[in-house]
């Protein structure tokens, strides 16, 4: 694996939780969530099982990435 796709893998996947903590809070904004549960709005780390679905769509596109900056 190429230290290009790691670096911009770590860098999209700071951007993905970022994001992932956007809708939570806005979700808690207007009040609803998973089964109508509240979900607080500080910072957190996605469930275990939405993590590893996020880090393999950020791993696809850090590669798909790498691979365009490669070949310019």
């Amino acid at each position: 694996m190429k230290r290009i796709t790691l670096i911009i893998f770590a860098v999209y996947m700071v951007e993905a939780i970022i994001h992932y903590n956007i809708g939570a809070k806005s979700a808690t904004l207007r009040g609803t969530c998973n089964n109508n549960e509240v979900v607080p709005a500080n910072a957190q780390i996605p469930p275990t099982k939405d993590l590893i679905r996020m880090a393999i769509f950020v791993f696809i596109f850090a590669a798909i990435s790498a691979r365009l900056i490669k070949n310019k």
